[in-house]
């Protein structure tokens, strides 16, 4: 399912998604830089909604988590123009 991310913090990140997800159910967040030969994911778990509007909480189970949410954080940030934050 397609969504847009926003309000993304070090912890997690707001997403519209027209898609039914409930509290704690287990999301994969998938970013595509432009040029880029795949995607970088993220996983995650639904902490609030509010209608199609989700906030997801960052997974740091595994070191592999860890590292891929960081990709991901960075990738948003130059995306965003916020290459410095």
């Amino acid at each position: 399912m397609s969504g847009r991310g926003n309000d993304m913090s070090e912890g997690g990140v707001l997403v519209f998604a027209g898609m039914e997800l409930k509290t704690d159910d287990q999301v994969l967040i998938e970013f595509t830089p432009p040029f880029a030969a795949g995607p970088v994911r993220a996983r995650g778990t639904v902490r609030h909604r509010r209608g199609y509007n989700y906030g997801i909480e960052f997974a740091h189970d595994t070191k592999e988590d860890q590292e891929q949410t960081e990709k991901f954080r960075g990738l948003l940030r130059l995306a965003a123009g916020n290459a410095t934050e």
